[in-house]
């Protein structure tokens, strides 16, 4: 970039020198030299814009290899972020069984330890009830009842005696009978537990087999989104370059503009210079044989312009490329330019002629054609079809930017949006 600023500024020094070189020199040579230079300047805009038109051709091209890319991208993120997520959950599952089975196993112990638990208290109560039993009839042997009887005082002392010995017979049955069916329920829920344990198990195996399928598929899968990225990430790149390479050319072509307007503008003011001599000697130039726009005339009407249509689509283009965003007023004033000229005798007489008149519009041919190809704006077209129904804003021969208006030191110009229109150079 550095390289191409120096280059462009040599090449606009050496412009400004043979201009001041070039005040010595007979005004035809002068400006015969400043238009070939003109046309020097044109020619390597038309290659520096063919380049652009080849580089935009080509960073299309990328833009589409781009976007097919993120797309076929986004869809291998979808199918990859598909097989993670039914991993995950199968992972999860995996640990949600094994967890399951852990607290089977330890449910599992903590019964057979209250079983081992019941079938001692039975064995104990057992042997407690035995031990009741042999006092009972160590004590009382087949008499017991009789002798229970007759030691008791009355009939409601040996009824509460006999209760209580069969009430202790009684209470250690039922703690047998207790222990036995709590060894029961035991056992049944072991037996539930273990089944349990056994269908966890089993879960987790098939849970573990699919594992090893969905994890290869996974691994596939991100691998090639990631392939995929590498060539987003490439292809990226690329469009990146051509942006780059369309700035630098861009930025050249805003260089060789600028070079071709400051040497219109001292072409212009030659010619100016030339023809108000000639015009002083009674003499006339250009080819149409018209009169000379009156500089004193504000605007107002001009003579009607038989146009072709071939004609009357170059004006219209012409002044969409000069004044497209200059609104109708800025239009009208670029085609009353144009059609001055074609009335003046010291330009061609044709808008055919003085459009393409060598080194006088800026726009003409590269933005001009390129319009004449997409198509005119309509309120260009109205704008042509008013200024060659004999419509004219002014008797202005040129106009430019304010700030080049003032660096030439022309004087009494008329402000239309950006452009600065007068009739001659110096002051009007």
């Amino acid at each position: 970039m550095q390289k191409r600023f120096f280059k462009n500024f040599i090449v606009t020094i050496s412009l400004v020198a043979f201009f001041i070189l070039s005040m010595g020199m007979s005004p035809a040579y002068t400006m015969n030299t400043v238009a070939a230079s003109i046309e020097e300047l044109q020619q390597r805009q038309q290659e520096t814009q063919d380049k652009m038109d080849s580089v935009e051709a080509l960073k299309k091209e990328a833009e589409d290899v781009l976007k097919a890319l993120q797309g076929e991208a986004s869809s291998l993120e979808g199918e990859y972020s598909g097989y993670a997520t039914r991993l995950k959950k199968i992972t999860d599952d995996i640990d949600n069984a094994e967890r399951s089975i852990k607290e089977t196993e330890e449910n599992i112990i903590n019964l057979q330890s209250q079983l081992e638990q019941a079938q001692a208290d039975e064995v104990e109560t057992k042997e407690l009830m035995k031990v009741h039993i042999q006092y009972m009839y160590e004590n009382n042997s087949n008499q017991s009842m009789l002798v229970l009887l007759l030691s008791s005082d009355s009939m409601s002392t040996f009824l509460r005696r006999a209760e209580y010995t069969a009430a202790i017979i009684q209470n250690d049955q039922d703690l047998v009978d207790k222990y036995q069916q709590q060894q029961e329920t035991i056992k049944n829920a072991t037996a539930e537990l273990e089944q349990k344990q056994i269908d966890l198990e089993k879960y987790q195996e098939s849970l573990t087999a699919q594992v090893d399928g969905l994890k290869a598929l996974t691994d596939e899968a991100k691998a090639a989104y990631q392939d995929k990225t590498g060539e987003v990430y490439v292809a990226q790149g690329t469009v990146d370059e051509y942006n780059a390479m369309m700035s630098e050319l861009q930025a050249e072509m805003r260089s060789l503009q600028n070079q071709q307007a400051a040497a219109q503008m001292e072409l212009a003011k030659q010619m100016a210079g030339s023809e108000d001599s000639a015009s002083a000697e009674g003499t006339e130039g250009g080819s149409s044989g018209g009169n000379v726009v009156d500089p004193g005339t504000t605007g107002g009407s001009g003579a009607a312009y038989g146009a072709g249509q071939d004609e009357r689509m170059l004006l219209a283009a012409c002044i969409q490329a000069e004044a497209w965003g200059e609104g109708t007023t800025g239009q009208l004033a670029v085609g009353s330019v144009i059609m001055n000229r074609v009335a003046d005798s010291r330009f061609p007489g044709t808008i055919t002629g003085v459009i393409t008149q060598k080194s006088q519009f800026a726009s003409y041919p590269g933005p001009i054609n390129r319009i004449l190809e997409r198509g005119v704006a309509s309120e260009c077209l109205a704008a042509a079809d008013q200024v060659l129904g004999g419509y004219r804003s002014g008797n202005w021969l040129f106009f430019m930017t304010k700030p080049c208006a003032d660096g030439y030191g022309i004087t009494g110009y008329t402000m239309i949006g950006n452009h600065a229109f007068f009739y001659k150079w110096g002051a009007n």
